[in-house]
């Protein structure tokens, strides 16, 4: 499943980002109120959000980290966030289109 994000996230935002569905990252202020008003705000990916919602590529690097088993509570994985996951990238992809054409 996290294969399959991971390559439909690059039809978006044509960069080689390993963990699309990371919630764990930093970004500079400036870059952030740049893609502000253009975040869909729909589902929990906001990394790839902000990613396709920029004006311009950001840079990045990915920092590998690993957690713990989990010990409580569950996964928030579910058709409801993944039917999110696939709205949030029609449109970004739908929007990258109509600013090159």
């Amino acid at each position: 499943m996290s294969r399959l994000a991971t390559h439909l996230s690059r039809l978006v935002i044509n960069q080689p980002l390993n963990d699309p569905m990371s919630g764990f990252f930093m970004v500079r202020r400036a870059s952030f109120l740049a893609a502000i008003n253009h975040l869909s705000g729909t589902g929990y990916k906001i990394l790839l959000d902000l990613l396709a919602s920029s004006p311009q590529p950001l840079r990045f690097v990915e920092i590998p980290y690993e957690f713990r088993p989990r010990v409580h509570g569950e996964s928030k994985l579910s058709a409801r966030v993944l039917a999110e996951y696939a709205i949030m990238l029609v449109q970004k992809r739908a929007a990258a289109r109509r600013r090159v054409g």
